[in-house]
C-alpha cells in the first residue's frame, strides 16, 4: 500500500541566525522554529544546526553549488525525534536532501484506538527530498517533494499511528509521498540595536 498525503503545517514562529559565507566560503547556522497544527492537536519546538560549505560559483548570484550537512531535533509533549542530514545543492535553486530520523514516541493519542493501532514506541525512517528555491525582490517560493521510508517496527503486528502525517503505518515497513509548497514575501526583520 503506497500513501500519498499533502501535509499542512502552521508556522508560528521562527528564530534563525545565519552567518552569511564567509571568504572561505563555509557558513554555520542555527534556527529553532515553532510549530502547530489542529489535527491531530500538536506544538513542537525545532531546533536545527548546520554547516553550509560552497563548493562551486560566486555566492553572490544564484549560480553556486554548496554541500550542507545538519542536525535536526524535534521536542514536543508527544515525541522526541533526532534528525542527522546532508544537502546537496550542485545549484542553489535545486537540491537534494537525505535525512535518517530516530523517534521515540510516549503518549496516547487523541482519538485514536490506541488498542487497535500502536501510538507509543520508536518510529524510524529516512527521508529523501527534492528541492527547489527561487526569489525575486521580496518574493520566495518553493517547492519539495519528500519520500519517507518508514522502519518495520519487530515489536508489533497493529498498524503504526504516525504523529507527523495522521496515518497509518505497517508495522512490516512502509513508505509515503509528501509534497510541500510554499509562496510568500519577505517581511523585514524588527531586532532592537541593529
Amino acid at each position: 500500500m503506497k500513501l500519498t498525503k499533502l501535509s499542512f503545517l502552521v508556522i508560528a514562529a521562527t528564530f534563525s541566525w545565519l552567518s552569511p559565507f564567509s571568504a572561505n566560503s563555509a557558513g554555520l547556522d542555527f534556527s529553532a522554529t515553532l510549530l502547530s497544527r489542529t489535527y491531530s492537536p500538536a506544538l513542537s519546538i525545532n531546533p536545527t544546526l548546520g554547516y553550509s560549505q560552497k563548493i562551486w560559483g560566486d555566492t553572490e548570484t544564484p549560480w553556486y553549488g554548496f554541500v550542507r550537512p545538519n542536525i535536526v531535533g524535534v521536542l514536543s509533549p508527544s515525541l522526541y525525534e533526532g534528525k542527522i542530514g546532508i544537502e546537496v545543492f550542485p545549484v542553489s535553486i535545486l537540491g537534494l536532501d537525505v535525512k535518517r530520523t530516530w523517534s521515540r514516541r510516549f503518549r496516547n493519542t487523541e482519538g485514536q484506538d490506541c488498542l487497535q493501532v500502536q501510538c507509543q514506541g520508536e518510529l524510524n525512517y529516512t527521508d529523501v527530498s527534492l528541492q527547489s528555491y527561487l526569489g525575486a525582490g521580496d518574493y520566495f517560493a518553493s517547492i519539495r517533494w519528500t519520500k519517507t521510508f518508514f522502519d518495520a517496527v519487530a515489536d508489533s503486528s497493529r498498524p503504526i499511528y504516525d504523529l507527523g502525517a495522521s496515518f497509518l503505518i505497517r508495522p512490516t515497513g512502509d513508505d509515503a509521498d509528501f509534497l510541500t509548497i510554499a509562496a510568500g514575501r519577505e517581511i523585514e526583520a524588527h531586532v532592537v540595536g541593529s
